[in-house]
């Protein structure tokens, strides 16, 4: 038994279910938002559940592998959020996260234009070490890897992105703020369409075991 938690619209899951089709999985997924779980369920045959990480609908004990990607900067009481992904992991149980690394990630290119970003993000981050230490207090024997980038995009290529907004770090800034970014960004196209910006990125990848 397999739990996504904070699946969002399922492409993740699905993609690991299309991998491990030849294998006897039994897959779930927890989603907060009912638009998100909506889609999902139109995407995928998994057990799709409507809840918070922080209070998840399973008996201690259910699942062998419990995985939570790009989503645990979002949660509101992290602490309870682990507390409740340890306690439905079975003994033995393997415990994923997936998520940016920003203390890694000075030079990325939203940190640069939208410096504000930063102070939010130390907030909705934990530091590498203080993911490490709360599994281990929990049971769970961890280790993190970062895989990181630093190679330069075209001006170009960020005024697409920043059109999307698709980012928690560009959506959650106020109107303004957002608007001065984007307009230097703007402002550096039209100058030299041409130009290339630094970029470093990272990627943090944990993995864990629970003890038995």
């Amino acid at each position: 038994r397999v739990l996504d938690v904070g699946c969002g619209t399922g492409n993740y899951l699905q993609a690991q279910m299309d991998a491990f089709a030849a294998y006897a999985v039994q897959w779930h997924g927890l989603e907060p938002s009912s638009a998100m779980l909506a889609i999902a369920n139109r995407k995928t045959d998994a057990y799709i559940s409507n809840g918070r990480s922080e209070n998840l609908p399973y008996p201690n004990h259910t699942f062998d592998y419990v995985a939570i990607n790009f989503a645990f900067h979002h949660v509101s009481d992290k602490e309870k959020a682990l507390d409740e992904m340890v306690r439905v992991l079975k003994p033995g149980g393997l415990f994923r996260m997936q998520n940016l690394s920003p203390e890694q990630m000075a030079g990325w290119w939203i940190y640069h234009f939208f410096p504000e970003t930063c102070e939010i993000d130390e907030k909705r981050f934990w530091s590498n070490q203080r993911i490490l230490d709360a599994l281990r207090v929990r049971g769970v024997t961890a280790s993190i890897d970062i895989e990181e980038e630093a190679h330069p995009l075209s001006i170009t290529k960020l005024h697409e992105d920043v059109q999307r907004r698709d980012t928690s770090q560009l959506a959650i800034l106020p109107d303004d703020i957002f608007q001065q970014g984007a307009d230097k960004i703007a402002g550096l196209r039209h100058e030299n369409p041409d130009m290339l910006v630094a970029n470093q990125f990272a990627l943090l990848l944990c993995m864990g075991r629970k003890g038995d």
